[in-house]
């Protein structure tokens, strides 16, 4: 009678267990490329440290250290140009908004969508 209780109390947490949400999260492209260059820094570093260090998979780990020049060739260097391209705009807009401030003129949401829309 106490091992079947004991076996359904098992069988009943383990369920509740695999139910609970994904204990993984999903690796974000700047992630990915950072893995990877550390790992080529540090190759006597395991996949499972990996797994522990951003919170996924062995798994996953494996897959993205396997696609490596894939990532970071075309991904992670568009991932770079886009980010670029928007401290660029942000920095030309801070200039256009400091100017404006230091004149007294007030600034709506407004002026400064159409001064974004403005630069090349």
């Amino acid at each position: 009678m106490y091992i079947k209780n004991s076996i359904s109390i098992f069988i009943l947490t383990h369920k509740m267990e695999n139910n609970k949400a994904n204990k993984y999260s999903k690796l974000k492209l700047e992630n990915k490329g950072e893995l990877i260059i550390f790992k080529r820094n540090n190759a006597d570093c395991s996949q499972r440290f990996f797994a522990s260090r951003y919170n996924t998979s062995i798994g996953t780990v494996n897959q993205i250290l396997k696609n490596d020049e894939a990532i970071l060739s075309e991904n992670y260097k568009k991932y770079k140009v886009y980010l670029r391209k928007t401290k660029l705009i942000d920095s030309i807009l801070l200039q256009w908004f400091s100017s404006k401030r230091e004149r007294n003129f007030p600034v709506s949401i407004m002026d400064l969508k159409t001064a974004a829309l403005r630069i090349p």
